[in-house]
């Protein structure tokens, strides 16, 4: 009897998780529109299975978007189950395509059901940067998150056209 019980407590001690604090920068696009970032702490958990497979969990916690002086509090935002495997330089991807239940806070709290698409990856300096694709209440908001310094994505500053100047053309940014 006391080795199945031993047996049974080193079977739940196999099965760890590890939760890290990061804290990232982040920022939000609402229907094309940049809305105002924000820096604070996203909760990662790591979870490792008995047979070795990491599974992660994101936590965004206190959610809001803020546009024009307007803030819209959405609540906590959490993704699990997320899967993940490890690229040729070390880096650990991420990735989940689900629905998650999400406490609309402006909404009284109700519970609906939100369409996420997360990509992202915890590189091996232990950086991460994750996006978040977000089909909420019929807006598409993409979520940038990062805990080093990032630009916007596809926010094209990085594109260029040529602009005439006395009888010689230069190049410019688009903004």
């Amino acid at each position: 009897m006391k080795k199945i019980l031993t047996l049974i407590f080193a079977v739940i001690c196999a099965v760890g998780a590890t939760a890290k604090d990061y804290v990232s920068n982040i920022a939000v696009i609402a229907n094309g529109m940049a809305a105002e970032s924000s820096r604070k702490p996203i909760e990662v958990t790591e979870k490792t299975s008995l047979i070795g497979k990491k599974t992660y969990t994101l936590a965004l916690k206190n959610f809001s978007l803020v546009m024009d002086g307007s803030t819209l509090e959405i609540g906590d935002i959490e993704v699990t189950g997320i899967g993940s495997s490890v690229d040729a330089d070390g880096n650990t991807v991420l990735h989940a395509d689900k629905t998650i239940f999400v406490s609309i806070i402006a909404l009284g709290g109700a519970t609906l059901p939100v369409p996420i698409v997360l990509n992202g990856t915890i590189n091996k300096d232990d950086v991460l940067e994750v996006r978040l694709d977000i089909a909420l209440a019929g807006q598409e908001v993409i979520v940038a998150i990062s805990s080093e310094a990032f630009q916007i994505p596809n926010s094209d500053f990085e594109a260029f056209h040529k602009e005439p100047m006395g009888g010689n053309t230069a190049e410019e940014p688009n903004h």
